[in-house]
């Protein structure tokens, strides 16, 4: 493959700031386009630490740390296309492989639930309290219906450093729980779906 010139890098940042710019034009918040950036900036960060682990003899390769099934993670999946999840969230492992690990997002229960609670009752999984987060414990739902494949460098402990990361871990019922919504999605066992054209 050729290599890409630094100039044409470069004509690729431009195009990239002019889109930004775009989407503020179209009524979009000045909170999300910073997001975008600082989103692509951790992308590029932390694909720079991975890199280096690989080739450095000596250094742990950043995506083969241990990130057990059941457990809680801290983890930003960003800025995304149109609805999909995105921002910073804890999420629970429900497979580890060598690199990546497949994890399902957590958001905990609000007085006023969220209309897309609502919108999606069928493929949320009401787990109760989840023990061991910071401050409190939390009642919480897994969103099932997005589900997601992500590199195990991108799972954090929660915490400002390594003394005061907290270990947070599902029980074995909330784990079946789980389980079984993601088993009735794959089955094709939930056949209520309601689109608004």
């Amino acid at each position: 493959m050729e290599e890409i010139k630094d100039e044409r890098l470069k004509d690729k940042t431009d195009e990239l700031y002019a889109n930004i710019i775009t989407l503020k034009q179209l009524g979009v918040d000045n909170y999300y386009c910073a997001n975008l950036l600082k989103w692509f900036n951790e992308v590029v960060s932390k694909n720079i630490a991975i890199y280096q682990s690989k080739k450095t003899v000596g250094t742990m390769d950043q995506e083969l740390y241990k990130k057990p099934r059941q457990n809680v993670f801290w983890i930003d999946f960003g800025r995304n296309i149109g609805s999909e999840f995105h921002d910073c969230h804890f999420a629970v492992v429900l497979y580890e492989s060598k690199y990546t690990a497949i994890v399902v997002p957590l958001t905990s229960k609000k007085e006023q639930d969220p209309t897309w609670i609502e919108e999606n009752q069928d493929v949320i999984v009401d787990l109760g309290t989840i023990e061991g987060y910071p401050h409190e414990n939390k009642e919480c739902y897994a969103c099932t219906f997005m589900l997601q494949t992500v590199s195990k460098k991108r799972l954090m402990k929660y915490g400002k450093n390594k003394g005061t990361h907290y270990k947070i871990k599902i029980t074995d019922e909330q784990m079946k729980k789980i389980c079984d919504k993601v088993s009735e999605i794959t089955y094709n066992n939930i056949t209520k779906i309601s689109i608004d054209k």
